[in-house]
């Protein structure tokens, strides 16, 4: 359960802006239990109550900007969330998400040396170009598959994605050690 008391830093809350929306999006968080930005003037008055803020602060100010009160006694906060939340949700980002998408190389730096050419591996599956990928998908989830319940070894899981064409990134290769 979320306590102010334990986790509120009262002298940065009234002089760090982010802080202070941060801190208020947790406190809103036990009142709208429902998630939708939608909350009663009573309990967004008790948030503010839990982190030491009374409604005739600047700090309090600040938060209206982002929060609108209606006619029948309800705040809506939708503005202060979309304000305060991560460019990225926490449910897309990913730590694989390196292995899948390599990053660019530098402006300037010579390209990727071409992948070795593709051999047939243990599935019998080798595509001729790159132009193939769409069809690849289905090779690639069948080894996967195998090395996941364990009927292939890490290296021979490697090989068979190499031998389709698949170029293994660094990232890959950290995230292939910590779980074969």
């Amino acid at each position: 359960r979320w306590s102010p008391e334990c986790r509120v830093d009262r002298a940065r809350l009234r002089g760090d802006r982010e802080y202070l929306l941060q801190a208020v999006r947790g406190a809103l968080q036990e009142v709208d239990t429902y998630n939708r930005g939608l909350t009663t003037l009573d309990g967004f008055t008790r948030a503010l109550e839990a982190l030491g803020l009374d409604l005739d602060q600047p700090e309090v100010d600040t938060v209206m900007e982002f929060c609108k009160v209606v006619d029948d006694d309800y705040v809506i906060v939708k503005d202060l969330l979309a304000e305060v939340a991560p460019d990225t949700p926490r449910a897309k980002q990913t730590t694989a998400n390196l292995a899948i998408f390599p990053r660019d190389p530098p402006e300037g730096s010579a390209p990727p040396a071409p992948p070795p050419p593709a051999t047939p591996g243990l599935l019998g599956m080798a595509p001729a170009s790159a132009s193939e990928w769409p069809g690849r998908a289905d090779a690639i989830r069948k080894v996967f598959a195998h090395w996941e319940r364990g009927l292939m070894s890490t290296e021979t899981f490697r090989s068979e994605l190499e031998g389709m064409g698949v170029v293994l990134t660094a990232e890959f290769e950290r995230l292939g050690t910590g779980c074969g």
